[in-house]
């Protein structure tokens, strides 16, 4: 677990899938643990990284870059990156009105996120 008080992720390993479970506020003071919880999961995981922001009440410009850089780092080592995000939370809300939906994959959750890469193996 990666923590301040303010941010919070939880890092779990399921089936060669790498799930992040982040909480809290994603901001300038944060986003450095969003990172290194990223970056220690591309680097372990073989098919999948899924980012939970189920939990995450605050998600500020540089979360949002965070997010489209984890998601270039993954395509660059041929993994897939999703963004486990239900309808109604504020993440989900963030990404929607930021522009982002296009450019990111986003499930209703983590089983949502986890069969979406089954449905995609070769």
């Amino acid at each position: 677990m990666t923590s301040n008080p303010l941010f919070v992720v939880d890092r779990e390993a399921v089936d060669g899938n790498l799930i992040l479970r982040a909480a809290g506020e994603i901001d300038g003071d944060t986003v450095r643990l969003l990172d290194d919880a990223a970056a220690k999961a591309i680097e372990s995981a073989s098919a999948l990284v899924v980012v939970d922001l189920t939990d995450v009440t605050f998600i500020g410009s540089t979360g949002l870059n965070e997010l489209l850089a984890v998601t270039e780092d993954c395509r660059a080592r041929d993994l897939t990156l999703v963004i486990a995000a239900p309808p109604g939370t504020v993440a989900r809300r963030i990404v929607e009105i930021s522009g982002l939906w296009d450019h990111l994959a986003v499930a209703d959750s983590v089983s949502e996120a986890v069969s979406r890469r089954r449905e995609h193996r070769p």
